[in-house]
């Protein structure tokens, strides 16, 4: 009787685990900018997305002078959506083909720090 209950015990606590990690997201890319001299330039991460995918993307920046844009964009770089920031911004898009993604962050005589991080359900 005591192995019966120990089996069902460790079988709760798999059953748990495995759902507690299935509603994580899945994290596809990130990345990081720390630019103390005005500068223009692109910065990217890329990253393949399935249809029906919901990426969830986290933006924070610290905007000292000069813009800062991020854009999605596929593989054809056709633009699936931009974001200007004010300091911290979560959103999502859905996507509608599998394919290659690439999120950019886009900034024009820019000194500040920036932050971005794309992720999916499981």
């Amino acid at each position: 009787m005591k192995k019966t209950g120990a089996a069902a015990l460790a079988l709760a606590v798999v059953v748990a685990i495995a759902a507690l990690l299935a509603g994580r997201p899945v994290l596809l890319g990130n990345m990081h900018g720390d630019v103390k001299e005005a500068k223009t330039s692109c910065t990217t991460v890329s990253f393949f997305a399935n249809k029906g995918d919901q990426l969830r993307l986290s933006l924070a920046s610290s905007v000292q002078s000069g813009t800062l844009g991020f854009v999605l964009t596929d593989s054809g770089d056709n633009e699936i959506a931009s974001f200007d920031l004010a300091k911290a911004s979560e959103t999502t898009v859905d996507v509608s083909a599998d394919d290659t993604y690439t999120l950019s962050a886009r900034y024009e005589a820019f000194t500040g720090k920036f932050d971005a991080k794309v992720s999916k359900k499981r």
